[in-house]
């Protein structure tokens, strides 16, 4: 099986996605014990990139207040928060008490589109932060003919960490953000 790569795949069996900054393809590199994620420069097809180990990350809890919900991850000996919309805490805490809804979220909207579409999240990466603002990348995993693609998502760390609960995927961040996190203590 291959995986593709941006345009550069065998007889250029997938997408361009050049014009779509928010979406790209690229081929992961995987070691037994580490992760690590390539680092294209830009969106179009350079050749230039940078490793960087990725440090997983597990949930640990989510408070929810009227003005903004926290959601509070923790790697190693460090655990920090990450604030967002109180829309997103509620349906965040739907899924984790498997409350019955009436019609599908977004979210659930999202899952089943990938699912449709034999997609999978593969995992989800918090790869920036600054001031207090996280920024993460979605992956996702296809499998079209003889080619295995990965797809790189622009997105939220709250939209991520909800599609990575739902699918039981791993999230993870990298070293550079687990350092300029500040650490929270109960």
């Amino acid at each position: 099986m291959e995986i593709a790569s941006g345009c550069l795949s065998v007889e250029n069996a997938c997408t361009d996605f050049t014009h779509f900054p928010h979406i790209r393809h690229l081929k992961f590199l995987w070691t037994q014990n580490l992760k690590f994620r390539l680092i294209q420069s830009n969106y179009h097809h350079t050749r230039s990139a940078v490793l960087s180990e990725l440090i997983p990350l597990s949930f640990d809890k989510i408070m929810q207040t009227r003005a903004y919900t926290v959601i509070i991850l923790s790697a190693r000996d460090k655990r920090f928060a990450i604030y967002t919309e109180p829309v997103i805490g509620r349906n965040l805490q739907l899924y984790l008490t498997n409350t019955e809804k009436q019609r599908p979220l977004t979210h659930d909207l999202i899952n089943n589109i990938m699912i449709g579409f034999n997609a999978r999240v593969r995992q989800v990466v918090i790869n920036d932060v600054q001031d207090t603002i996280y920024y993460a990348r979605l992956y996702l995993e296809c499998q079209m003919n003889d080619l295995l693609h990965i797809i790189e998502i622009d997105a939220r760390p709250s939209d991520c960490i909800t599609l990575a609960l739902m699918s039981d995927a791993p999230v993870y961040c990298t070293h550079e953000v687990l350092d300029r996190t500040v650490a929270i203590n109960d």
